[in-house]
Parts: C-alpha cells; sequence; structure tokens
C-alpha cells in the first residue's frame, strides 16, 4: 500500500526551459486495499518555456539597437512576420488532438499516472490561468483516453464563474489573432489553434461539482475539506486525510496560493496550526506555495500609501497614471484603492477620470455580483464603453488613472495604453503583480527614460516614469515560515517558485523540505 505524491507542473524544472510558475499541477495517488484512486490539484497553463517568452518578450519590448519590427501602411506591425514567428514557436500545430502540449503540465506523466486508477478526482484550488488553464483540454483528453476513468471535478461557485471567463477568454484571443490573419489574407494554415473549443468548456463546467467552505467531500480512501483561502474570490486550502494506508491515515495540507493576510476586498485568516485543521497527532505533509519565499514583501499598507503618493504627484503635474494589473482580483484591489482614497469623488480635490478596460471590466463585473456592498458597487460606470470612448482617453491632454490588462504587459489594451503614454514624461507606467523577468513587463524596469524602444510594435521614446508595486496575494517568506511552524508536517514540499527562495526554507527546517521537481515522484507512505 503505497500513497504517492507526483508534481507535473509549477516546480523546478530539471531541463531548465519551464518556469517555476505556471502550469500548476500536484497529483496524489493512493493504493489501497480497495484498489487506486487519485486526486489532482490543479491543472494549468504555462504562457511559454523560456526560450518562447524571451522571444515574444523581445518582439513586444526591445532597444532601439534591435532590428525593430516592420510596420505597415497603417502603423500596426506586420502580420506576416508575427504569423512567420509563432510558426517558429509551433503554436499553430498544436490543438486539442495533441498528445501533449508545451505549455500545460506534463500529460504523458498524468497519463501514465492513472494507470489501473478507478477513479480521478480533480480539485480546482481558484481561477488564476496558471491553476486552472488547461482543465477543458485535460478534461476532454481523458475522456477519450480512459473512458473507464470516474473524473469528478470540484470547484467553489465564484472559481467556476471566473474559471468560465478564463476559458472563453482563452477563445477569444485566438479568435482575435485569427481574424487579424484572414484579414491580411495570410492563409488558414497560419491560424492560431486554442487548446479546446466551446463544447470542450462547457462539457467540463457542466459537470463540475460546486463546493462550500468547510465542506467534506470523501472519494476512495482521500477525505478532502475545504478551508477558506483569501488569496483570490473563490480560491481554497484543502485538508487531505487517506486512510486505509497501512493501519493509520496519512495526513496532509495543501495551501494552494495563499496569503492570510487581509486582501482589501478579500479578508484574511489567521495561519493554520493543526487544531484549525482538526488534526489531533501530527501532518505527515504540506504542499505549499513558495512564490515569495526568502523574501519580505512591504506591507499592503504600505504600498497603498506609496502608490496613493504617486498617484496624487503625477495627476498634479498633469500625468495620465496607467496600471497594467491582472484582470482576476489585482485590478478590483486597485479600483477600490482609488475610491477610498477619493479618486472618484467629484468633491474630493483629489477628483481624477479613472477608468478600467480590457479584461477587468468582465472579472469586476464577477467581484461585484459576489461581494455586494462593497466600493466596487458602481464600478461598471467606471468601463471603457468602446473604441470612440477609448480614443478620447488615449488621445486627451487631461490627468486620468486608468486600469487595463494584462497585467505583465504580454497584450491587451496595457499595451496600447503603454505605447501611447509612454513619450510624455508627466506620465506614469506601472505593474502592479509579479512580473516573469522574460515579460515585457519585467523588462520595463531596466528601461533608462529617454531610450527608444519598440514597445507594442511602435517606435517610442520611453520618457514616462516606469513605477512598480507589489500589493501581492501570495504569502512572503515570513508567512511561508510561520505555516512550517504551525503544522510540523513530517515533510513540507515547496512549489510555484524559485528555487532560491526555496533553499531559504532547505536552510531552515533542513532535509525534510523538499523542493519539488517537474516528473518528480515521492512516496508519503
Amino acid at each position: 500500500m503505497e500513497v504517492e505524491l507526483i508534481s507535473l507542473g509549477a516546480s523546478l524544472d530539471p531541463a531548465g526551459i519551464l518556469p517555476p510558475i505556471g502550469g500548476e499541477g500536484k497529483l496524489f495517488v493512493a493504493e489501497t486495499e480497495s484498489g487506486k484512486h487519485a486526486v489532482l490539484f490543479d491543472f494549468g497553463a504555462y504562457q511559454q518555456d523560456k526560450r518562447q517568452r524571451e522571444k515574444e518578450s523581445f518582439s513586444l519590448l526591445r532597444t532601439e539597437e534591435s532590428q525593430p519590427l516592420k510596420l505597415d501602411d497603417k502603423g500596426f506591425p506586420d502580420l506576416a512576420a508575427i504569423v512567420k514567428e509563432m510558426g517558429e514557436m509551433g503554436i499553430q500545430d498544436v490543438d486539442f488532438d495533441s498528445a501533449a502540449h508545451p505549455q500545460l503540465p506534463n500529460y504523458k506523466l498524468l497519463r501514465e499516472s492513472l494507470r489501473g486508477v478507478k477513479e480521478l478526482t480533480i480539485v480546482a484550488t481558484h481561477a488564476h490561468a496558471d491553476h486552472i488553464g488547461g482543465l477543458p483540454w485535460l478534461y476532454a483528453r481523458l475522456k477519450k483516453d480512459l473512458q473507464n476513468l470516474k473524473i469528478t471535478v470540484l470547484m467553489t461557485a465564484p472559481t467556476r464563474e471566473l474559471s468560465r471567463w478564463s476559458f472563453y477568454d482563452h477563445l477569444k484571443i485566438a479568435k482575435n489573432k485569427n481574424r487579424r490573419i484572414r484579414e491580411q489574407k495570410f492563409g488558414r494554415r497560419n491560424f492560431v489553434k486554442p487548446l479546446y473549443g466551446i463544447s470542450e468548456i462547457e462539457a467540463l463546467l457542466n459537470d463540475v461539482k460546486i463546493v462550500e467552505y468547510g465542506d467534506v467531500v470523501v472519494t476512495g480512501p482521500f477525505e478532502l475539506k475545504f478551508f477558506f483561502n483569501p488569496h483570490i474570490l473563490g480560491a481554497v486550502s484543502v485538508r487531505v486525510k487517506i486512510s486505509g494506508v497501512g493501519d493509520r491515515t496519512v495526513t496532509g495540507f495543501v495551501t494552494g496560493d495563499v496569503r492570510y493576510k487581509d486582501q482589501n476586498l478579500i479578508p484574511g485568516t489567521p495561519i493554520p496550526t493543526l487544531a484549525k485543521l482538526g488534526i489531533d497527532h501530527y501532518l505527515d505533509f504540506l504542499l505549499m506555495e513558495a512564490t515569495y519565499a526568502g523574501k519580505a514583501l512591504p506591507p499592503i499598507a504600505e504600498e497603498e500609501k506609496r502608490l496613493v503618493a504617486d498617484i496624487k504627484e503625477c495627476i498634479a503635474r498633469g500625468g495620465k497614471f496607467l496600471l497594467g494589473s491582472l484582470a482576476i482580483d489585482r485590478a478590483q484591489t486597485l479600483f477600490d484603492i482609488l475610491v477610498r482614497h477619493g479618486f472618484t469623488d467629484h468633491r474630493s480635490k483629489f477628483y481624477v477620470p479613472v477608468w478600467l478596460d480590457g479584461a477587468t471590466q468582465e472579472i469586476s463585473s464577477i467581484y461585484t455580483s459576489r461581494l455586494p456592498g462593497s466600493t466596487l458597487a458602481d464600478v461598471a460606470k467606471y468601463f471603457v464603453r468602446d473604441r470612440d470612448h477609448r480614443w478620447s482617453v488615449l488621445s486627451s491632454d487631461k490627468p486620468c488613472v486608468m486600469i487595463a490588462s494584462s497585467g505583465m504587459f504580454v497584450g491587451g489594451w496595457s499595451v496600447m495604453y503603454a505605447s501611447v503614454w509612454a513619450t510624455d514624461p508627466r506620465n506614469v507606467i506601472a505593474t502592479a503583480s509579479w512580473q516573469d523577468p522574460e515579460s515585457p513587463g519585467g523588462r520595463l524596469s531596466g528601461i533608462r527614460r529617454g531610450s527608444v524602444v519598440t514597445f507594442g510594435g511602435k517606435r517610442v521614446r520611453f520618457n514616462a516614469e516606469i513605477k512598480r508595486y507589489r500589493p501581492s496575494s501570495h504569502m512572503d517568506g515570513d508567512e511561508a515560515l510561520q505555516t512550517i511552524r504551525n503544522l510540523r508536517p513530517t515533510r513540507t514540499f515547496l512549489a510555484h517558485g524559485e528555487e532560491k527562495g526555496m533553499d531559504s526554507v532547505v536552510a531552515k527546517f533542513g532535509s525534510s523540505v523538499v523542493k519539488t521537481k517537474i516528473g518528480g515522484r515521492y512516496v508519503l507512505a
């Protein structure tokens, strides 16, 4: 009888290609007298591997010394060149029928590990794409490859709602790219194929079983209890009990992405203890995120104070303040800050037009419905309504604050606003979330003011001030260490973080801490 943890993604890559954050997927397999059962926590998507991320970032943001993108007669990037680059990346050759995908966790290992398993329970811990982005693909693929496998998908109602938007946004992005390709008559062979289609999305969502905080779900030898998690709306942490392992029960806790402190809109919760988890003796294992392990994040209140002061300074000099933001949670948190500090109040001396554009709008609408009475009640009044409205905001010479996705400036309206407003030294271009070092947002901090860069396909002199804020929804190094001290696990498995940060945890707790690797198999009992 054996219990095994298998890392499919969001761990250290022995090949050094995939990033340690993205493509989350952790599989638990238990073989008892009743047979083999499995629980999979998340099945997310990577942006791209390191070489592809560097290549894509280079095409969006580079200095004048680099060969600039060829523009068409309307001043837009030459789509033929873009399509050619995407072809080199292999994107157009991948679709649902593929047996594996470079932007997904290790499906081949998953399928092999499920050999002989009677029932698979999939838990979506929250709705960020790096945790749920591959679920429609996986669900359809498993239905095809393992027809006798019983599959149950568990998530909270908010996670289901946010996930639906995320899945359809994936299709929307592919559709928009293909529309531009079609308009330029580059041929269907150059079309970008999404990971899945509408039928795969709806098949998954229709079969989802909703869980609430405090619920206990028993599946085979696994008992799963769902705990409130302040990371984003609908997020969960999960206590795991596995019975029938010899003469005892194996106990564990999966944090998911988490920060226990208040998130403004989402209230915080104390760092868990054994008593809170309902565990009498000891914890066999802890599976914990390590995004900021070894790092001290500034208090959220201090980051808020700094952001507010910088906006006031920018507005006072007549500038525009662009906040490139994650669509889920971060945009809503930023808007909440603006409301509480009077920027949306016409009676306030700090009043300034505030706008939200892109995917931030759809997600803000979901948050509003789920958080009645919050500062988001009137958020729809601040949405950029259409193309004409967007152009009036872009071309206006008056100050404003814009919250737009994407947060890493890999696409979306944040790139357009930045490319237009970057030339004015009164303006601020800001990031407000974790930045992949190879992403355009990650490279922004290396730009010297006054440098000529190619950004979003346009050559501009980057005179705007560049700012970075970290109102993070991930726990920092101190919270990670305190979690281990509180729970005293026999073994701690770290994932979703840089190796240097993981090393700092190992230095504190020694060999009981394991730095998980993609493809790693870890026997728990």
